[in-house]
C-alpha cells in the first residue's frame, strides 16, 4: 500500500519539480534528480542530486531522501549515512510532522529543501542555522524542546498526564505550579499525545525516564 500510494504521489511531485523524473518500474518507482534550494531572494543557491524513494509506513513517516551526487559527506556531523540516506530529524518530530500523512510534494517543500538548505550553510559557514544533537542527545534536545528544561519528576507527571489521567483545563496543572493547566503545561501534554505512547515510551525508556 505504501509503495503504490508513493508512486501515486510522485507524480504530482513532477510536476512541481520538474528536475526530478520517475525511474523504474511500478512497483519499484522513485524519483532522482536534481533539487534546487532557492537564495530566498528569487534565485538558486545550490542544487543537489537526490532520490526519493517510498518508506514502509509513508506517508506517515518520511520517504527515503538520498543524496547521491556525493556533495555531502558521508558522516554523522553531515547527518548522511553510508548509504547516502539522509538524517532528517529525531522521530518524534517526524511522527507529529506525518500525523496526518504527509505527501511526497509536501515533504520536498517543508522538509528536504530546508535540510539542505541547512547543509548549504554548514558547508558555506561550518556551523548549523538549527540542527539536533546525535543519538540520546537529539532526542533529550528535542523533548526539551516541547517539555521544558528535563527535570525528570515533571516529565514522568506530564507522560502521566498524557497517557493516564489528564487535570480540567481549570484544575491546577499537574506540574504543581499552582497555574491552571491550560496556563501551564496543557500545549505540552497535547503534544506528547501527538507523538503518541508508543512513541513516548520508548523514547523516555532511552532517557532512563520510564
Amino acid at each position: 500500500m505504501s509503495q503504490r500510494l508513493f508512486e501515486k504521489h510522485i507524480v504530482s511531485a513532477i510536476r512541481k519539480y520538474p528536475n526530478l523524473r520517475i525511474v523504474g518500474n511500478p512497483g519499484s518507482q522513485f524519483l532522482k534528480g536534481i533539487l534546487d534550494v532557492p537564495d530566498g531572494i528569487g534565485g538558486i543557491a545550490t542544487s543537489y542530486s537526490i532520490e526519493i524513494k517510498s518508506s514502509p509506513l509513508y506517508p506517515y513517516r518520511y520517504p527515503l531522501a538520498l543524496e547521491v551526487g556525493g556533495d555531502i559527506p558521508t558522516n554523522a556531523d553531515n547527518h548522511k549515512y553510508s548509504n547516502n540516506s539522509l538524517c532528517l530529524g529525531v522521530e518524534a518530530e517526524e511522527v507529529v510532522q506525518c500525523r496526518n500523512g504527509l505527501e511526497v510534494s509536501v515533504f520536498i517543500e517543508k522538509v528536504l529543501i530546508p535540510h539542505l538548505a541547512n547543509q548549504y550553510y554548514h558547508h558555506i559557514t561550518g556551523s548549523y542555522l538549527q540542527e539536533y544533537a546525535h543519538g540520546t542527545a537529539g532526542i533529550r534536545q528535542y523533548y526539551e524542546g516541547v517539555l521544558g528544561e528535563i527535570d525528570p519528576t515533571i516529565w514522568n507527571l506530564l507522560y502521566n498526564a498524557a497517557f493516564v489521567k489528564a487535570p480540567e483545563r481549570n484544575d491546577p496543572c499537574c506540574c504543581g505550579s499552582g497555574r491552571k493547566f491550560k496556563r501551564c503545561h496543557e500545549v505540552a501534554v497535547n503534544s506528547l499525545k501527538l507523538i503518541g505512547k508508543e512513541n513516548v515510551e520508548k523514547d523516555f525508556k532511552v532517557l532512563n525516564l520510564l
